[in-house]
């Protein structure tokens, strides 16, 4: 009698237990997800009005005098002086890597393929150029 119970409880198990594996695989797949779009994120506001509302904030919450605040913005313009700067070198080297790169290339092309790697480098460069329009509102400057 152990016997002919045994089996149908094993068979009971064996569909309990699929039924839990797939109830909680269906939960894991139809689990919603949280992504963050565009239309939900606040606009990057521009140097200068990220500027002034510093400038301002720092001015009501440490009470600074007419003086501070002039000194505040000449420590702005002396940092924003800096950055441009350091961005200017970092477009000088970055440029001088790039061209030691086509230098290399060029090193071991024949006379053939360095006619079309200039070829090459010419239609990715406008490329570049026309995408860049394409990014900038109202199709340029």
């Amino acid at each position: 009698m152990k016997r002919s119970l045994a089996i149908p409880l094993y068979v009971l198990m064996v569909f309990l237990s699929g039924a839990l594996v797939g109830a909680v695989g269906y939960r894991l797949y139809s689990a919603k997800t949280v992504s963050a779009t565009v239309a939900t994120a606040k606009p990057q506001p521009k140097p200068e009005e990220w500027r002034t509302h510093v400038v301002e904030d720092m001015r009501t919450r440490m009470k600074l005098s007419a003086d501070q605040v002039s000194k505040l913005q000449v420590a702005f313009d002396v940092t924003k002086q800096h950055f441009a700067a350091y961005d200017q070198r970092s477009k000088a080297e970055r440029k001088a890597i790039i061209e030691e790169q086509h230098q290399t290339i060029r090193s071991f092309l024949n006379d053939e393929q360095r006619a079309e790697y200039d070829k090459f480098l010419l239609e990715r460069q406008q490329k570049r150029r026309a995408e860049a329009q394409k990014k900038q509102p109202h199709g340029g400057n």
